[in-house]
């Protein structure tokens, strides 16, 4: 098991890795709908406030692989996670390692959110919030990439992340995801720290393995939402598939 690695990039750097496609996917609504003055003006405050205030956060630990089988994953370290859907994604992609990932957009996100809620500006609040999770997004698929650049020396490359509580890998494995992380035990991680009930705070924080192989691919944006069997969705880049 490697060491735990972070790292903290620029604020202004996610914010711009936002696409106004990724952000209306997120807003739940038609991209032409942020040209309009009232909403495009909202977006524009809440983009330029995280590039300005955000403080983005990741931390990351490559684990070999120790086993696969039709009920879950078992890791070199001893963690194992029941999900046969994750085992099978794996097995699939001729995975042998995994990088146990952290990221969260910052505390500073959820207070501004919280503050436009709390003084009755709850469509402000809404669309800080809702670019938060999607610098969130960014930010796991950057970690995705800085553990496929650390796998190409061994010649592997990164595939799909997944998440406990997406699909059928039961929310109740977060813990073991953060132990993966942080030791046995432990409920924080850097900035990120879970709840009794698996939550997150500060939201929005995410817990994923990116799977690593030493197959050549080229990986998409949307092989996470293929690698992910929750149904129904309403923030699908494309459809689940079996096969990697």
């Amino acid at each position: 098991m490697s060491a735990l690695a972070t790292v903290e990039p620029a604020a202004a750097d996610m914010a711009a890795h936002v696409t106004p496609e990724e952000y209306a996917r997120l807003l739940l609504i038609p991209r032409h709908k942020l040209q309009e003055e009232a909403l495009a003006e909202r977006a524009r405050t809440a983009r330029a406030w995280y590039a300005a205030h955000g403080k983005p956060w990741i931390g990351a630990r490559r684990v070999e692989i120790a086993a696969l089988d039709a009920g879950g994953v078992r890791l070199a370290t001893g963690q194992s996670f029941a999900s046969a859907a994750l085992a099978e994604r794996l097995r699939a992609g001729d995975s042998h390692a995994v990088v146990a990932v952290a990221a969260t957009a910052g505390s500073e996100a959820e207070a501004e959110y919280k503050r436009h809620w709390t003084e009755g500006r709850p469509d402000e609040g809404f669309f800080v919030e809702r670019f938060a999770v999607g610098v969130t997004e960014q930010l796991v698929r950057y970690a995705s990439g800085w553990a496929g650049r650390a796998a190409e020396t061994a010649g592997g490359t990164a595939l799909f992340h997944a998440s406990p509580g997406c699909g059928t890998w039961p929310m109740e494995e977060q813990a073991r995801l953060m132990s993966v992380l942080a030791g046995d035990g432990q409920s924080s991680v850097g900035p990120v720290r879970m709840w009794p009930t698996g939550a997150l705070s500060p939201a929005p924080s995410v817990l994923a393995l990116v799977a690593l192989t030493r197959r050549q691919v080229a990986p998409t944006p949307a092989d996470g939402c293929r690698s992910c069997d929750l149904t129904p969705c309403a923030f699908r880049r494309a459809p689940y598939r079996k096969t990697a």
